[in-house]
């Protein structure tokens, strides 16, 4: 048998040194990249990259914290994110949400500092709902002048960012995304954003849902999503049925079409 291999009941190969940026498990049967060194996870068939003699010398790669108490290495950007119950934790010690590592913690990129000192995603800013438990990410003074994060959008009244896949989305009322009902008031002149479809009636629909079949139920409301479909392409990524209706994944070797109408994509068969 040759030296490079051990009998076992894997037939697992022994590694003979490891590549830079990689770590050898101490039976020397795999290597690990560093990020997967103390992060909780056993990875190595001994064990060994979570030993706690280990982990106690162990420096956690860039981007990563090591817990005070029990040595653990998790990702930057939760720490500090609120998580204070037990259940929750990242550090099994709970040493990533303590006051004397938060008051001093710089959030990470994309991420923004609460008054509390919790970490919070840019995107929840102003979002019309208090994601910082003090609430400091929704004052007035804040709002009026946060600039929204790419693909969201403002209400007119400066208060409150959503998706822009929510505007002119037909949500109005008890569903409306912006508290003063901007988001659906001028859809006339609103360009659907990315991978949206602008129905007849001016509703914006996940492009997905043109001619998907369904015409029990419109998803635009007034049917336009489901007209002249055998003319229409479907979207990237969907093959359509032979009837004309129904556009299906096209990566799918068999599937079913809305209305129940078995297809075969890589045989060349269509709807039957």
């Amino acid at each position: 048998m040759s030296a490079n291999f051990t009998a076992c009941v894997y037939c697992l190969v022994i590694v003979q040194g490891c590549s830079d940026g990689k770590w050898e498990c101490h039976d020397g049967r795999r290597c690990l990249e560093e990020r997967y060194i103390c992060d909780g996870i056993i990875h190595c068939t001994d064990g060994s990259d979570e030993n706690p003699d280990v982990c106690a010398l162990w420096q956690c790669s860039p981007g990563r914290f090591k817990c005070l108490f029990d040595n653990k290495c998790i990702p930057n950007k939760v720490v500090c994110d609120g998580n204070t119950e037990r259940a929750l934790w990242n550090c099994r010690d709970g040493s990533d949400e303590l006051d004397i590592v938060c008051s001093e913690w710089n959030c990470t990129e994309g991420y923004w500092k609460c008054n509390d000192n919790k970490c919070i995603s840019v995107s929840r800013i102003c979002n019309g709902r208090a994601d910082c438990d003090d609430g400091s990410d929704e004052l007035t003074e804040k709002c009026l002048q946060w600039n929204c994060t790419h693909k969201m959008w403002k209400c007119d009244d400066n208060l409150q960012c959503v998706h822009d896949y929510a505007v002119c989305d037909g949500k109005t009322g008890s569903q409306h995304d912006c508290f003063d009902m901007s988001d659906e008031s001028n859809c006339k002149e609103w360009e659907c954003a990315n991978y949206m479809w602008k129905c007849d009636n001016l509703k914006c629909i996940p492009e997905r849902l043109v001619c998907d079949g369904k015409t029990d139920y419109y998803d635009c409301g007034d049917g336009s999503d489901e007209s002249n479909c055998e003319n229409r392409p479907c979207p990237e990524g969907k093959w359509r049925c032979k009837n004309g209706y129904g556009c299906v994944d096209n990566h799918k070797f068999t599937s079913l079409c809305e209305n129940r109408f078995k297809i075969y994509p890589h045989s060349g068969i269509n709807c039957i």
